[in-house]
């Protein structure tokens, strides 16, 4: 099987194939769609998250320029040398890693298994026992998208007109294209905005 020098790094074939299953569709996508090499945008939720985060690794290697990384409750996608690699590409500091605190996606795959979120997370919501609404994107009181919006009003500590507040405008902002592939049967998104 064919396998991309940067996915050495991970130990998870799991992640690997999911991200082989999409990647040439969205880098023919990204070529035909954007003229020279401008900026990318990318967000995703849950698997789509890992692959966004795979994605900014795979097209600045291809030469496109990030302009930001956004995840929501992505699990975490490799082990520390894809960390280290994530570092040394600078894409760490152009990503904001959301969770839900009682969201339990983004403790998988287990740290005792030597795997590593790439960057530090930016925690919303309650505290309290793990519920399967935390990790949807909008639903219920528990959800990404009314948990981050109580953050950009202001309503938790930490986030009120900082980080959150820039990646509320980043993912409402107008006139942009987007091009979005649901996997599986819980359409976890990828999504690239240009």
């Amino acid at each position: 099987m064919f396998m991309l020098p940067f996915l050495r790094l991970l130990y998870s074939e799991g992640f690997q194939d999911a991200y082989l299953a999409v990647n040439s569709a969205v880098i023919q996508w990204l070529e035909k769609s954007v003229t020279g090499r401008s900026c990318v945008r990318i967000a995703g939720h849950s698997l789509g998250g890992a692959l966004a985060t795979l994605f900014a690794v795979d097209i600045k290697r291809r030469g496109w320029q990030i302009d930001g990384v956004v995840t929501f409750g992505s699990p975490r996608v490799g082990q520390q040398a894809f960390k280290s690699l994530y570092q040394e590409m600078n894409l760490y500091h152009l990503t904001v890693r959301f969770t839900n605190q009682t969201d339990p996606v983004p403790c998988f795959p287990p740290s005792s298994s030597g795997f590593e979120h790439v960057v530090e997370e930016y925690a919303l919501g309650s505290t309290g026992l793990p519920a399967g609404s935390s990790h949807s994107m909008a639903g219920s009181s528990k959800s990404y998208c009314l948990t981050l919006q109580d953050a950009v009003e202001g309503y938790e500590r930490g986030l009120q007109y900082g980080i959150a507040s820039r990646v509320v405008t980043y993912l409402t902002a107008s006139k942009r294209r987007i091009f979005r592939t649901s996997i599986g049967k819980d359409s976890a998104a990828c999504t690239a905005c240009v």
